[in-house]
Parts: structure tokens; C-alpha cells; sequence
């Protein structure tokens, strides 16, 4: 997260991107079918608590059990469940289905709530308060991890253990900046993508994109190229080590990009966008984009995810 000190005219960056568990490997994932998007073998080491309740230490002015309060009450004593929320669980039944403690909470009568349920966690208020008076410590070394390990363990396997709950410790680093005209630009350094979207920005500094009119067919094409443009090491360190130490050649991306790649911006690589309608430029913006932005993953025992 990013972090502006008004006063001091400051932006702070907090990395509370979860790792991968130490024991992980390629060789290993392909055992077991390869990475997935859900079950057991999904998961990296949680990792919003850290990263909040260090914000919240460094740069905040309530204590835990101020901050928690509203959580420990809305979870103890219910809420209301959206039209939003109800649409989300629909979407996911059969994601979610298979797993019965999620089911004991989250469905009636087999089916995913509804807009106007009420739904209590008695459980997450007892962690909320957990944390609430002995801080990440109660997360990360203690029954809760252990707890979170065997049932991973218990339903699909996991490559999880609680070393590497009890190693993790979000982080600050120095934030990426850019001037960008007139305005200057901050951005989250890997494993966000500020390091894809900065250098973007450096490439598009130098294009009238006010002249060209929003989503004429020009206008899209520049910002589709400008995207998939920045440094070739931009995806790479997408999934990176648990270090800052990776971070500097992020920082010599965004000065490459500003005075040595802009010429990357070839118009000739698609056909003249004047030929085109604007509906069909712009549909094949959208495909360009979304093929872009796929991160190449980098075998590491330690890696902190996106």
C-alpha cells in the first residue's frame, strides 16, 4: 500500500505481499497438478494483517483495539448482506460448494446467501479480538497459523507450515516515482504492477494523447502499446524475491523507458487505426491489453505474491 504523509510531503510504501511457501518448487507443484486457483494448494501466506496493523503502528493514531472494534462488532453481531455480495457467492457456488466450512457460514439450505440475510462469524470476531490485543504475533505464531495449516493439511494438502507463518513480516520500501508531466507519480514497487505502469506512463509523455480524442482509434492503440512496451524484465519481476533488493532494477526500468524506449512505440505494428472502425480498434485494444498483462511466474523458494 502507498501511504501520503501530507505534512511532510511524503509517500510511504508498505509490501504486505504474501510469500510462497518455503518448500515450494516447480518440480513439486507439478506433482501435485500444477498451481490452481482454488483448494488447499492455492493459498500463499496471508498477509493483509501484517501489512495493516504496520500502517497502522507507523503512520496511525488509533491503537488495535480502536481500529478492530467496528470488525470485532460486525462480526459478532451480523450484517446485512448486499445485493452486490448475494450476486459475488451466486457467481461462485460452485467454487465454494465443495467446502464445508465455508458453507456453514456463507450458505442456507445449500444454496449461497441472500440479499437481506444477516450473517454472524463468531469465530473471526474471537481472532479479531486476538489480534486486537497481542497484534500480529497472535496471527502468524500461534494457534491461529496452526490452525489454518492443519486444515489446509486436512483437506487437499498443503505445502504450508507454520515457519512460514511465523517468518513473515511485511516490509517498507522505497516507493517508484516518475514526473509525468506536471504531476508526480508514485507506484507500488514489485510485486505490483507500478513497475508496468510507470514506465508506460514515461512512454506516453511524449504523445499528444488530448489531440487524438478519448478512445479515437489512435488513442487506444499508443496506450496498448505503451503497456505492453516497458522493460522485458517488467513480468519477470512480477513474482520476485522477498527482498527490495530486486527493486533497484525496477528503478532503472523507469529511467530506461523514459530516454531509450520510447521508440518502442511502433504505429506500424498494427493497420492504420484510421481503417478501422473505432468499435473494432478498441475490441482489439481490449484483447491486446488483457494478453499483456500475464506475469511469468519465477521459480524461487521465497517469493512474495502479486
Amino acid at each position: 500500500m502507498l501511504i501520503y504523509l501530507a505534512k511532510a510531503g511524503e509517500v510511504k510504501f508498505v509490501n504486505g505481499s504474501g510469500w510462497a511457501p518455503k518448500s515450494a518448487s516447480i518440480a513439486e507443484l507439478a506433482a501435485r497438478g500444477g498451481q490452481r486457483e482454488d483448494g488447499s494448494i492455492a493459498p500463499l501466506v496471508s498477509h493483509a494483517t501484517s501489512a495493516l496493523l504496520l500502517a497502522a503502528q507507523k503512520y496511525g493514531r488509533l491503537n488495535r483495539a480502536q481500529i478492530l472494534a467496528p470488525s470485532v462488532e460486525l462480526a459478532e453481531r451480523g450484517f446485512v448482506v448486499s445485493e452486490n455480495l448475494q450476486n459475488v457467492f451466486k457467481r461462485n457456488q460452485p467454487r465454494l460448494a465443495p467446502f464445508p466450512s465455508t458453507t456453514r457460514v456463507w450458505f442456507r439450505n445449500g444454496d449461497p446467501v441472500k440479499m437481506g440475510d444477516v450473517v454472524a462469524q463468531p469465530e473471526l470476531g474471537r481472532t479479531f479480538r486476538a489480534i486486537a490485543a497481542d497484534g500480529s504475533d497472535a496471527f502468524y505464531r500461534g494457534p491461529i497459523a496452526r490452525r489454518i495449516v492443519e486444515y489446509l493439511r486436512a483437506n487437499g494438502g498443503s505445502m504450508l507450515d507454520a515457519s512460514d507463518f511465523a517468518d513473515f513480516n511485511a516490509e517498507e520500501a522505497e516507493p517508484l516515482h516518475i514526473r509525468y508531466k506536471s504531476y508526480h507519480i508514485c507506484g507500488c514497487p514489485p510485486n505490483s504492477h507500478g513497475h508496468v505502469m510507470l514506465p508506460a506512463l514515461n512512454l506516453l509523455e511524449g504523445v499528444d494523447l488530448k489531440a487524438m480524442g478519448h478512445n479515437s482509434p489512435l488513442y487506444p492503440h499508443y496506450v496498448t502499446e505503451a503497456l505492453s512496451s516497458p522493460s522485458p524484465t517488467a513480468t519477470l519481476m512480477s513474482a520476485t524475491l522477498a527482498s527490495s533488493r530486486i527493486f533497484p532494477c525496477a528503478r532503472c526500468s523507469l529511467r530506461n523507458t523514459r530516454t531509450h524506449r520510447r521508440g518502442v512505440l511502433q504505429i506500424h505494428r498494427f493497420p492504420r487505426p484510421d481503417a478501422l472502425s473505432n468499435v473494432a480498434c478498441q475490441a482489439g485494444a481490449k484483447q491486446i491489453s488483457s494478453a499483456s498483462s500475464t506475469n511469468t511466474a519465477v521459480p524461487n523458494n521465497r517469493r512474495r505474491g502479486s
